[in-house]
Protein backbone atom coordinates (compact mmCIF):
# COMPACT_ATOMS: atom_id res chain seq x y z
CA UNK A 1 0.00 0.00 0.00
CA UNK A 2 3.06 1.84 -0.28
CA UNK A 3 4.02 3.96 -3.86
CA UNK A 4 0.85 3.51 -5.63
CA UNK A 5 2.01 3.95 -9.09
CA UNK A 6 -0.38 1.52 -10.73
CA UNK A 7 -0.29 -0.38 -13.66
CA UNK A 8 -3.42 -3.01 -13.85
CA UNK A 9 -4.12 -6.13 -15.73
CA UNK A 10 -6.94 -4.59 -16.73
CA UNK A 11 -5.73 -2.42 -19.40
CA UNK A 12 -7.35 1.09 -18.82
CA UNK A 13 -4.54 3.77 -18.58
CA UNK A 14 -6.02 6.39 -17.33
CA UNK A 15 -7.23 4.91 -13.91
CA UNK A 16 -3.67 4.91 -13.17
CA UNK A 17 -4.02 8.75 -12.69
CA UNK A 18 -6.66 8.37 -9.98
CA UNK A 19 -5.79 5.26 -8.01
CA UNK A 20 -3.26 5.48 -4.77
CA UNK A 21 -0.30 4.50 -4.19
CA UNK A 22 -4.88 -8.90 3.04
CA UNK A 23 -15.28 -32.63 2.05
CA UNK A 24 -17.60 -30.62 4.10
CA UNK A 25 -19.79 -27.53 3.50
CA UNK A 26 -19.32 -24.13 6.56
CA UNK A 27 -22.68 -23.40 7.47
CA UNK A 28 -21.73 -20.15 7.57
CA UNK A 29 -23.39 -17.60 5.48
CA UNK A 30 -20.72 -16.00 2.65
CA UNK A 31 -21.71 -12.49 4.48
CA UNK A 32 -20.62 -13.72 7.96
CA UNK A 33 -16.90 -13.43 8.55
CA UNK A 34 -14.48 -15.62 10.38
CA UNK A 35 -14.34 -14.55 13.79
CA UNK A 36 -10.83 -13.88 14.20
CA UNK A 37 -11.32 -9.94 13.72
CA UNK A 38 -7.95 -9.30 15.52
CA UNK A 39 -4.98 -10.87 14.18
CA UNK A 40 -2.11 -10.11 16.53
CA UNK A 41 -0.29 -6.49 15.49
CA UNK A 42 2.66 -5.99 16.53
CA UNK A 43 1.69 -2.34 16.99
CA UNK A 44 -0.99 -3.10 19.49
CA UNK A 45 1.03 -3.91 22.01
CA UNK A 46 3.92 -1.32 21.02
CA UNK A 47 1.62 1.50 20.98
CA UNK A 48 1.49 1.29 24.75
CA UNK A 49 4.89 1.92 25.33
CA UNK A 50 5.44 4.71 22.43
CA UNK A 51 2.00 6.51 21.74
CA UNK A 52 0.99 9.01 24.10
CA UNK A 53 -2.23 9.27 26.25
CA UNK A 54 -5.03 9.17 23.84
CA UNK A 55 -3.36 6.12 22.08
CA UNK A 56 -2.99 4.07 24.92
CA UNK A 57 -4.62 0.74 24.54
CA UNK A 58 -6.33 -0.78 27.29
CA UNK A 59 -4.88 -4.57 28.10
CA UNK A 60 -7.54 -7.05 26.91
CA UNK A 61 -8.89 -8.84 29.86
CA UNK A 62 -8.43 -13.03 28.94
CA UNK A 63 -12.33 -13.51 30.82
CA UNK A 64 -13.87 -10.03 29.66
CA UNK A 65 -16.85 -10.29 26.92
CA UNK A 66 -15.74 -8.96 23.28
CA UNK A 67 -16.46 -5.40 22.81
CA UNK A 68 -16.64 -3.52 19.43
CA UNK A 69 -14.79 -0.52 18.65
CA UNK A 70 -15.88 3.57 20.46
CA UNK A 71 -18.92 4.29 19.25
CA UNK A 72 -19.04 5.72 15.57
CA UNK A 73 -22.38 7.37 15.29
CA UNK A 74 -24.29 4.60 14.06
CA UNK A 75 -21.51 3.06 12.08
CA UNK A 76 -20.98 6.00 9.64
CA UNK A 77 -17.45 9.02 9.23
CA UNK A 78 -19.09 12.79 9.66
CA UNK A 79 -17.54 13.22 5.67
CA UNK A 80 -19.55 16.90 6.03
CA UNK A 81 -17.19 18.02 8.84
CA UNK A 82 -14.20 18.06 6.14
CA UNK A 83 -15.65 18.30 3.41
CA UNK A 84 -14.88 22.42 2.81
CA UNK A 85 -11.28 21.23 3.34
CA UNK A 86 -9.27 22.43 0.23
CA UNK A 87 -7.73 19.19 -0.41
CA UNK A 88 -11.33 17.59 -0.06
CA UNK A 89 -12.33 20.08 -2.63
CA UNK A 90 -10.10 19.54 -5.10
CA UNK A 91 -10.23 16.19 -5.47
CA UNK A 92 -14.28 16.51 -5.38
CA UNK A 93 -13.74 18.87 -8.48
CA UNK A 94 -10.91 16.46 -9.96
CA UNK A 95 -13.42 13.38 -9.76
CA UNK A 96 -16.71 15.23 -11.03
CA UNK A 97 -14.77 17.36 -13.49
CA UNK A 98 -11.85 16.17 -14.75
CA UNK A 99 -11.94 12.57 -14.76
CA UNK A 100 -16.01 11.99 -14.82
CA UNK A 101 -15.97 9.20 -16.81
CA UNK A 102 -13.57 6.85 -15.06
CA UNK A 103 -14.68 7.83 -11.57
CA UNK A 104 -18.68 6.83 -12.95
CA UNK A 105 -16.78 3.63 -13.95
CA UNK A 106 -15.57 3.27 -10.11
CA UNK A 107 -19.53 3.35 -9.31
CA UNK A 108 -20.47 1.09 -11.79
CA UNK A 109 -18.34 -1.33 -10.62
CA UNK A 110 -18.32 -0.93 -6.92
CA UNK A 111 -22.70 -1.88 -7.51
CA UNK A 112 -21.82 -5.23 -7.54
CA UNK A 113 -19.82 -5.00 -4.53
CA UNK A 114 -21.45 -2.51 -2.38
CA UNK A 115 -24.41 -4.68 -0.54
CA UNK A 116 -21.60 -7.10 0.52
CA UNK A 117 -18.93 -5.06 1.86
CA UNK A 118 -21.15 -2.39 3.54
CA UNK A 119 -23.19 -5.27 5.52
CA UNK A 120 -19.85 -6.99 6.50
CA UNK A 121 -18.68 -3.62 7.52
CA UNK A 122 -21.77 -2.49 9.84
CA UNK A 123 -21.49 -6.51 11.22
CA UNK A 124 -18.59 -5.50 12.34
CA UNK A 125 -18.71 -2.22 13.88
CA UNK A 126 -16.32 -0.46 11.23
CA UNK A 127 -18.48 2.54 9.26
CA UNK A 128 -19.99 1.36 6.22
CA UNK A 129 -18.16 4.55 4.13
CA UNK A 130 -14.97 2.39 4.11
CA UNK A 131 -16.41 0.87 1.17
CA UNK A 132 -15.16 4.09 -0.52
CA UNK A 133 -11.22 3.17 1.00
CA UNK A 134 -11.29 -0.18 -1.62
CA UNK A 135 -12.57 2.06 -4.36
CA UNK A 136 -9.76 4.08 -4.47
CA UNK A 137 -7.36 1.73 -3.81
CA UNK A 138 -8.00 -0.23 -6.84
CA UNK A 139 -11.60 0.80 -8.41
CA UNK A 140 -12.82 -2.38 -8.16
CA UNK A 141 -11.02 -4.06 -10.52
CA UNK A 142 -9.91 -7.36 -8.95
CA UNK A 143 -6.59 -7.85 -10.34
CA UNK A 144 -5.38 -4.41 -10.03
CA UNK A 145 -1.91 -4.66 -9.26
CA UNK A 146 0.71 -2.12 -8.52
CA UNK A 147 4.25 -1.58 -8.98
CA UNK A 148 4.93 -2.43 -5.34
CA UNK A 149 2.92 -5.44 -5.35
CA UNK A 150 -0.15 -4.43 -3.91
CA UNK A 151 -2.71 -6.76 -5.53
CA UNK A 152 -6.61 -6.96 -5.81
CA UNK A 153 -9.44 -4.52 -4.03
CA UNK A 154 -7.75 -4.08 -1.04
CA UNK A 155 -4.30 -3.92 -2.11
CA UNK A 156 -2.67 -6.27 0.36
CA UNK A 157 1.07 -6.41 -0.14
CA UNK A 158 2.15 -9.50 0.43
CA UNK A 159 3.46 -9.15 3.67
CA UNK A 160 0.85 -7.59 5.15
CA UNK A 161 -1.76 -9.95 3.12
CA UNK A 162 0.09 -13.01 4.97
CA UNK A 163 0.10 -11.70 8.25
CA UNK A 164 -3.86 -11.05 8.39
CA UNK A 165 -4.70 -14.63 6.82
CA UNK A 166 -4.59 -14.30 3.16
CA UNK A 167 -2.85 -17.67 1.27
CA UNK A 168 -0.21 -15.74 -1.33
CA UNK A 169 1.21 -18.41 -3.32
CA UNK A 170 1.86 -19.93 -6.62
CA UNK A 171 -1.09 -21.78 -6.76
CA UNK A 172 -3.61 -19.01 -4.76
CA UNK A 173 -3.42 -15.61 -4.43
CA UNK A 174 -6.55 -14.48 -1.88
CA UNK A 175 -5.60 -11.09 -2.00
CA UNK A 176 -8.05 -11.26 -5.53
CA UNK A 177 -10.91 -12.90 -4.03
CA UNK A 178 -13.18 -10.02 -2.62
CA UNK A 179 -14.44 -11.83 0.06
CA UNK A 180 -11.57 -13.14 1.77
CA UNK A 181 -9.62 -9.79 1.02
CA UNK A 182 -12.46 -7.95 2.57
CA UNK A 183 -12.53 -9.83 5.86
CA UNK A 184 -8.38 -9.65 6.00
CA UNK A 185 -9.27 -5.37 5.68
CA UNK A 186 -11.82 -5.49 8.08
CA UNK A 187 -9.44 -6.86 10.72
CA UNK A 188 -6.71 -5.15 9.32
CA UNK A 189 -8.66 -1.64 9.79
CA UNK A 190 -9.90 -2.82 13.19
CA UNK A 191 -6.34 -3.40 14.39
CA UNK A 192 -5.22 -0.32 13.11
CA UNK A 193 -7.88 2.08 14.90
CA UNK A 194 -6.87 0.65 17.98
CA UNK A 195 -3.76 1.41 17.66
CA UNK A 196 -4.35 4.74 16.19
CA UNK A 197 -8.00 5.63 17.81
CA UNK A 198 -8.74 7.88 15.11
CA UNK A 199 -10.00 6.45 11.50
CA UNK A 200 -7.90 9.11 9.82
CA UNK A 201 -4.72 7.97 11.36
CA UNK A 202 -5.93 4.47 10.69
CA UNK A 203 -6.59 5.27 7.07
CA UNK A 204 -3.06 7.51 6.80
CA UNK A 205 -0.91 4.19 8.14
CA UNK A 206 -3.51 1.62 5.94
CA UNK A 207 -1.65 3.85 3.36
CA UNK A 208 1.93 4.23 4.63
CA UNK A 209 2.32 1.56 7.20
CA UNK A 210 1.93 1.86 10.57
CA UNK A 211 5.20 2.39 11.59
CA UNK A 212 5.69 5.66 9.56
CA UNK A 213 2.70 6.92 11.12
CA UNK A 214 3.56 6.22 14.64
CA UNK A 215 6.76 7.80 14.08
CA UNK A 216 5.47 10.93 12.76
CA UNK A 217 3.46 11.15 15.63
CA UNK A 218 6.02 10.84 17.95
CA UNK A 219 8.28 12.67 16.18
CA UNK A 220 6.23 15.76 16.39
CA UNK A 221 3.96 15.02 19.00
CA UNK A 222 0.72 16.02 16.89
CA UNK A 223 -2.19 13.12 17.01
CA UNK A 224 -4.47 14.69 14.60
CA UNK A 225 -4.05 13.81 11.09
CA UNK A 226 -5.15 17.26 9.52
CA UNK A 227 -2.63 19.03 11.57
CA UNK A 228 0.05 16.35 10.45
CA UNK A 229 -0.69 17.26 6.95
CA UNK A 230 -0.72 20.87 7.78
CA UNK A 231 2.94 20.62 8.67
CA UNK A 232 3.75 18.20 5.83
CA UNK A 233 4.79 15.72 8.43
CA UNK A 234 3.39 12.89 6.27
CA UNK A 235 4.23 12.02 2.58
CA UNK A 236 2.47 13.57 -0.57
CA UNK A 237 1.28 10.82 -1.00
CA UNK A 238 -0.56 10.31 2.64
CA UNK A 239 -1.32 13.48 2.43
CA UNK A 240 -3.95 13.10 0.00
CA UNK A 241 -4.85 10.42 0.81
CA UNK A 242 -7.85 10.54 3.48
CA UNK A 243 -9.17 13.76 1.28
CA UNK A 244 -9.39 11.42 -1.61
CA UNK A 245 -11.04 8.73 0.29
CA UNK A 246 -13.79 11.51 1.55
CA UNK A 247 -14.48 13.39 -1.81
CA UNK A 248 -15.17 9.69 -3.53
CA UNK A 249 -17.23 9.01 -0.34
CA UNK A 250 -19.51 12.13 -0.62
CA UNK A 251 -19.59 12.43 -4.15
CA UNK A 252 -20.76 8.22 -3.90
CA UNK A 253 -23.41 8.52 -1.12
CA UNK A 254 -24.33 11.94 -3.35
CA UNK A 255 -24.31 10.56 -7.10
CA UNK A 256 -27.51 11.59 -8.42
CA UNK A 257 -27.07 15.34 -6.54
CA UNK A 258 -23.15 15.61 -8.69
CA UNK A 259 -24.81 14.23 -12.00
CA UNK A 260 -23.69 10.93 -11.88
CA UNK A 261 -25.92 8.12 -12.38
CA UNK A 262 -26.74 5.86 -9.47
CA UNK A 263 -26.49 2.08 -10.69
CA UNK A 264 -29.14 -0.11 -8.58
CA UNK A 265 -27.07 -1.85 -6.05
CA UNK A 266 -26.28 -5.48 -7.06
CA UNK A 267 -26.68 -8.25 -4.70
CA UNK A 268 -23.71 -10.60 -3.83
CA UNK A 269 -24.04 -14.15 -5.32
CA UNK A 270 -25.95 -16.20 -2.51
CA UNK A 271 -22.34 -18.48 -1.42
CA UNK A 272 -21.06 -20.95 1.03
CA UNK A 273 -17.37 -22.40 1.88
CA UNK A 274 -16.91 -25.93 0.81
CA UNK A 275 -13.52 -28.04 1.20
CA UNK A 276 -12.85 -30.11 -1.56
CA UNK A 277 -10.42 -32.48 -1.74
CA UNK A 278 -6.64 -31.27 -3.60
CA UNK A 279 -5.59 -30.53 -6.10
CA UNK A 280 -8.41 -31.31 -7.89
CA UNK A 281 -9.09 -30.02 -12.04
CA UNK A 282 -11.65 -26.89 -11.60
CA UNK A 283 -12.87 -27.86 -14.37
CA UNK A 284 -13.65 -31.46 -13.11
CA UNK A 285 -15.18 -29.36 -9.81
CA UNK A 286 -17.87 -27.18 -12.46
CA UNK A 287 -18.87 -30.08 -13.84
CA UNK A 288 -19.73 -32.04 -10.32
CA UNK A 289 -21.53 -28.69 -9.61
CA UNK A 290 -23.06 -28.17 -13.33
CA UNK A 291 -21.92 -24.78 -13.79
CA UNK A 292 -19.34 -23.68 -16.49
CA UNK A 293 -15.78 -23.71 -15.94
CA UNK A 294 -16.49 -19.70 -16.72
CA UNK A 295 -18.67 -19.12 -13.86
CA UNK A 296 -16.38 -21.66 -11.03
CA UNK A 297 -13.54 -19.44 -11.96
CA UNK A 298 -15.21 -16.09 -11.70
CA UNK A 299 -16.85 -16.77 -7.70
CA UNK A 300 -13.02 -17.79 -6.96
CA UNK A 301 -10.84 -15.58 -8.59
CA UNK A 302 -7.65 -16.41 -6.63
CA UNK A 303 -7.07 -19.77 -8.35
CA UNK A 304 -4.38 -18.75 -10.43
CA UNK A 305 -4.24 -22.41 -12.11
CA UNK A 306 -6.70 -24.87 -13.11
CA UNK A 307 -6.10 -27.06 -10.24
CA UNK A 308 -6.22 -26.40 -6.58
CA UNK A 309 -3.31 -25.95 -4.71
CA UNK A 310 -1.28 -29.46 -5.06
CA UNK A 311 0.48 -29.16 -2.01
CA UNK A 312 -2.62 -29.05 0.35
CA UNK A 313 -5.11 -32.08 1.29
CA UNK A 314 -8.38 -29.96 0.92
CA UNK A 315 -8.83 -26.15 0.16
CA UNK A 316 -12.02 -23.87 0.26
CA UNK A 317 -13.47 -22.86 -2.56
CA UNK A 318 -16.54 -20.37 -2.69
CA UNK A 319 -19.46 -22.03 -4.20
CA UNK A 320 -23.53 -21.35 -5.13
CA UNK A 321 -25.97 -21.95 -2.30
CA UNK A 322 -27.24 -25.17 -2.90
CA UNK A 323 -24.23 -26.94 -4.36
CA UNK A 324 -23.90 -31.15 -3.52
CA UNK A 325 -20.82 -30.81 -1.18
CA UNK A 326 -21.62 -34.99 -0.98
CA UNK A 327 -20.87 -34.82 -5.46
CA UNK A 328 -17.46 -32.70 -4.43
CA UNK A 329 -16.23 -35.17 -2.13
CA UNK A 330 -16.69 -37.78 -4.41
CA UNK A 331 -13.68 -36.17 -6.23
CA UNK A 332 -10.54 -37.92 -6.11
CA UNK A 333 -7.28 -35.89 -5.91
CA UNK A 334 -5.01 -36.26 -8.96
CA UNK A 335 -1.64 -37.94 -8.54
CA UNK A 336 1.26 -35.34 -7.82
CA UNK A 337 3.20 -37.34 -10.58
CA UNK A 338 0.45 -37.19 -13.34
CA UNK A 339 0.53 -35.59 -17.11
CA UNK A 340 -2.77 -33.40 -15.69
CA UNK A 341 -0.78 -32.06 -12.71
CA UNK A 342 2.04 -31.11 -14.88
CA UNK A 343 -0.04 -29.63 -17.25
CA UNK A 344 -2.06 -27.38 -14.99
CA UNK A 345 0.77 -26.37 -12.64
CA UNK A 346 3.68 -26.05 -14.74
CA UNK A 347 6.20 -27.76 -12.36
CA UNK A 348 8.66 -30.35 -13.44
CA UNK A 349 9.73 -33.44 -11.54
CA UNK A 350 13.10 -35.18 -11.91
CA UNK A 351 14.94 -37.49 -9.50
CA UNK A 352 17.24 -36.22 -6.45
CA UNK A 353 19.20 -38.90 -4.30
CA UNK A 354 19.23 -38.46 -0.63
CA UNK A 355 22.29 -37.13 0.76
CA UNK A 356 23.70 -37.87 4.26
CA UNK A 357 22.51 -34.84 6.37
CA UNK A 358 19.66 -33.89 4.01
CA UNK A 359 16.26 -32.78 5.53
CA UNK A 360 12.80 -32.33 3.82
CA UNK A 361 13.47 -28.69 4.56
CA UNK A 362 16.96 -28.09 2.59
CA UNK A 363 15.81 -30.09 -0.03
CA UNK A 364 12.47 -27.93 -1.00
CA UNK A 365 14.86 -24.77 -0.61
CA UNK A 366 17.51 -26.52 -2.81
CA UNK A 367 15.27 -26.91 -5.42
CA UNK A 368 12.64 -23.74 -4.45
CA UNK A 369 9.51 -26.06 -3.49
CA UNK A 370 7.41 -26.89 -0.44
CA UNK A 371 7.78 -29.79 2.33
CA UNK A 372 3.95 -30.73 1.40
CA UNK A 373 4.86 -30.34 -2.03
CA UNK A 374 7.53 -33.09 -1.73
CA UNK A 375 5.62 -35.07 0.42
CA UNK A 376 3.02 -35.54 -1.97
CA UNK A 377 5.22 -36.39 -4.79
CA UNK A 378 6.53 -39.38 -3.05
CA UNK A 379 3.83 -40.32 -0.76
CA UNK A 380 5.33 -39.45 2.69
CA UNK A 381 3.51 -39.48 5.88
CA UNK A 382 6.27 -37.87 7.63
CA UNK A 383 9.11 -36.05 7.71
CA UNK A 384 11.95 -38.90 7.86
CA UNK A 385 13.93 -39.51 4.14
CA UNK A 386 16.73 -42.33 3.74
CA UNK A 387 20.30 -41.37 2.86
CA UNK A 388 20.79 -42.98 -0.66
CA UNK A 389 17.54 -43.45 -1.98
CA UNK A 390 15.72 -41.53 -4.77
CA UNK A 391 12.76 -39.32 -4.64
CA UNK A 392 10.80 -36.85 -6.93
CA UNK A 393 10.91 -33.24 -6.64
CA UNK A 394 8.67 -30.89 -7.38
CA UNK A 395 10.50 -27.79 -8.96
CA UNK A 396 8.71 -24.72 -10.18
CA UNK A 397 9.80 -22.48 -13.04
CA UNK A 398 12.46 -20.34 -12.24
CA UNK A 399 12.25 -16.77 -11.81
CA UNK A 400 15.00 -13.89 -11.02
CA UNK A 401 15.69 -14.24 -7.19
CA UNK A 402 16.55 -10.24 -7.23
CA UNK A 403 15.21 -7.39 -8.84
CA UNK A 404 16.51 -3.60 -8.92
CA UNK A 405 15.29 -0.33 -7.52
CA UNK A 406 16.32 2.81 -7.98
CA UNK A 407 15.88 4.51 -4.32
CA UNK A 408 13.76 7.60 -4.57
CA UNK A 409 13.91 10.92 -2.70
CA UNK A 410 12.49 10.09 0.63
CA UNK A 411 12.83 6.50 0.70
CA UNK A 412 14.55 4.28 3.44
CA UNK A 413 15.39 1.04 4.40
CA UNK A 414 11.96 0.35 6.34
CA UNK A 415 10.05 1.76 3.35
CA UNK A 416 11.89 -0.33 0.56
CA UNK A 417 11.72 -3.32 2.64
CA UNK A 418 8.05 -2.93 3.48
CA UNK A 419 7.62 -2.12 -0.57
CA UNK A 420 8.75 -5.62 -1.32
CA UNK A 421 7.52 -7.71 1.31
CA UNK A 422 11.00 -8.28 3.01
CA UNK A 423 13.39 -7.04 6.13
CA UNK A 424 15.72 -4.17 6.66
CA UNK A 425 18.40 -7.24 7.65
CA UNK A 426 17.47 -9.03 4.54
CA UNK A 427 17.88 -6.07 2.26
CA UNK A 428 21.49 -5.09 3.78
CA UNK A 429 22.45 -8.83 3.71
CA UNK A 430 22.05 -8.97 -0.25
CA UNK A 431 23.41 -5.81 -1.18
CA UNK A 432 26.31 -5.85 1.60
CA UNK A 433 25.40 -3.32 3.53
CA UNK A 434 27.05 -2.30 6.72
CA UNK A 435 24.73 0.21 7.24
CA UNK A 436 20.91 1.19 6.96
CA UNK A 437 21.77 4.58 4.95
CA UNK A 438 20.53 5.21 1.68
CA UNK A 439 20.11 7.77 -0.83
CA UNK A 440 18.33 8.99 -4.00
CA UNK A 441 19.89 7.79 -7.01
CA UNK A 442 21.25 4.77 -5.65
CA UNK A 443 20.24 0.93 -6.92
CA UNK A 444 19.45 -1.46 -4.58
CA UNK A 445 19.02 -5.40 -4.82
CA UNK A 446 15.94 -6.30 -3.75
CA UNK A 447 13.97 -9.88 -2.84
CA UNK A 448 11.59 -10.80 -5.80
CA UNK A 449 9.05 -11.52 -3.83
CA UNK A 450 5.89 -10.51 -6.20
CA UNK A 451 2.98 -12.30 -7.65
Amino acid sequence: MLDKAYRFFNPIAIVSSLLVGSCSTSNQHVYEVDGSDDLLNPFINASNAFLPPPYKIIEKKEDAPHVELANHSDHFIPLSEKASHPLVMKWIRYFSKQERGVFQNFIDRGAKYRLFIEKQLIDHGLPKEIFYLAMIESGFIIRAKSRAGAVGPWQFIRGTGKRFGLSINSYVDERLDPIRSTQAAIRYLKSLHKVFNSWELAFAAYNSGESRVMNTIIKHGVRDYWKLIEMKALPRETRNYVPKFIAAAILGQQARSHGFKEPKPIPYPELVRVSVPSPVRVRDLAKKLNITYKKLKSLNPNLLRKITPAHKSTYDLWVPVGSDSKLLAQLQPLNMNSRAVKESTGLSYQKYRIRRGDTLISIARKFKASVPQIRKANKLGGNKIIAGRLINVPQAARKKRYLKYLVRKGDNLYHVAKKFGSSIKRIKHINSMRHSRIYAGQTLKVPNNRG
